[in-house]
C-alpha cells in the first residue's frame, strides 16, 4: 500500500488518539472531506494502526441506495460480532434484536417510540464496551453523508454519552451532504472534547507530482485541484489514451465537416441566413451518404429555421 502523503500532521493525530483513549482522551475521531480526499484511505490507516496495537476494529459504511435501511452502518460493522451481545442481559439482547439481524428478533412492546430508541442506545453502548473487554475497540463508520436516520441517532447519542471502555468512535463523512443533526452532535463533541476533527485538504503540489510518477504534474495538479482520487484518475486516463494505436485515437476525432453548399431544394439560401452563423451556434446532425466519404455533414433545414434569425422562403 502506498504511503499517505501530505497527511503526516492527521498521522500523528491517529496515534495520538490511539495513545490517549486508555487515559480518557477523546472517544470519537472524525475525518471529513470532499468526496476523492482521502477520508476511507485514512481510516484505513487508523485501523491498521490499531490492529498492530492488539485493538479489535469493526468497519461498516452507509451506502448511497440504503439510506431509508435503519441501522445499516451499524449492521455492516456489528452484524457478525453479534454473538458478544448474549454476555449481556435478556432485555438488552431484545433491543439489540431491533438492530442486529443476527439475534433473534425482539417482541413487540407497549413502551413508546421514545423509550424504546432510548433502550437500544443504552444496549448498543453496553454491546461495545462489552466488545472491547479490557483492550482496545474501533468501530469505523464511513460514508456517513449517507446514513439512515437511526444510525445518526445512535450516533448522537453515543457522542453524547461514550460506552465504557477503550472505545474510539471513528467517523468519515462528506460535511457538505451529511445530516444536520450529526453535524451538531460532532460540533458539542469537538467543544466538550469528546471528539478530534480532521479536516482534509488537497493535496500539494508536490505530493500530487511524487502520486502522479512525474509527467505534468502540475497540468494534472490544475485540473485536479490537488484531489488524489481525481490526480490518480486523470493519471490512469492519459495512460490508457497514451497505450492505444493511433488508428484507435483517431476514431475518436469527429470528421471536418466539409463546405455547407449554398443550394437548398434548387434555390439560393439568402445571405441574412449565413451570416447568423456568426452570432449564433449551428445545429449538426450526422448522416450516413452513398458519397465516397465515410460520414458525410449536412445542415438539416429545421436546424436552419430555429437556429437563424431568418429563414430561406
Amino acid at each position: 500500500m502506498q504511503a499517505l502523503l501530505d497527511r503526516d500532521a492527521e498521522i500523528e493525530q491517529l496515534d495520538a488518539a490511539l495513545d490517549e483513549l486508555p487515559a480518557g482522551g477523546p472517544p470519537a475521531l472524525i475525518v471529513e472531506g470532499e468526496p476523492g480526499i482521502g477520508k476511507t484511505r485514512l481510516l484505513g490507516e487508523l485501523a491498521e494502526r490499531a490492529r498492530s496495537r492488539g485493538g479489535i476494529v469493526v468497519a461498516g459504511r452507509a451506502a448511497e441506495y440504503e439510506t431509508t435501511l435503519p441501522f445499516a452502518p451499524w449492521v455492516d460493522a456489528l452484524d457478525d460480532h453479534a454473538d458478544a451481545a448474549l454476555a449481556l442481559g435478556p432485555s438488552d439482547v431484545a433491543e439489540l434484536a431491533r438492530v442486529l439481524p443476527s439475534l433473534k428478533a425482539a417482541p413487540d412492546g407497549e413502551a413508546g417510540l421514545v423509550d424504546e430508541r432510548h433502550r437500544v442506545h443504552n444496549s448498543m453502548r453496553k454491546l461495545l464496551g462489552t466488545l472491547a473487554g479490557d483492550g482496545l475497540l474501533v468501530v469505523v463508520l464511513d460514508d456517513l453523508h449517507w446514513a439512515d436516520p437511526s444510525s445518526i441517532d445512535l450516533l448522537g447519542a453515543l457522542l453524547r454519552r461514550p460506552p465504557p471502555g477503550q472505545v474510539l468512535l471513528a467517523l468519515g463523512y462528506r460535511p457538505r451532504q451529511v445530516a444536520e443533526r450529526l453535524r451538531a452532535d460532532v460540533a458539542v463533541a469537538e467543544r466538550d472534547r469528546r471528539g478530534v476533527i480532521l479536516r482534509l485538504d488537497p493535496l500539494s503540489l508536490e505530493a500530487t507530482t511524487v502520486l502522479a510518477g512525474g509527467g505534468d504534474a502540475r497540468t494534472l495538479y490544475e485540473e485536479s485541484g490537488g484531489n488524489p482520487f481525481y490526480v490518480e484518475q486523470l493519471v490512469r486516463s492519459v495512460h490508457k489514451r497514451s497505450a492505444r494505436r493511433p488508428t484507435e485515437l483517431s476514431e475518436e476525432v469527429p470528421p471536418r465537416s466539409p463546405p455547407l453548399s449554398r443550394k437548398r431544394s434548387g434555390r439560393s439560401i439568402p445571405m441574412s441566413v449565413w451570416c447568423c452563423k456568426a452570432r449564433r451556434s449551428w445545429v449538426w446532425s450526422s448522416t450516413r451518404s452513398s458519397s465516397p466519404t465515410p460520414r458525410a455533414w449536412r445542415l438539416t433545414r429545421s436546424s436552419v429555421a430555429s437556429t437563424c434569425c431568418s429563414t430561406p422562403g
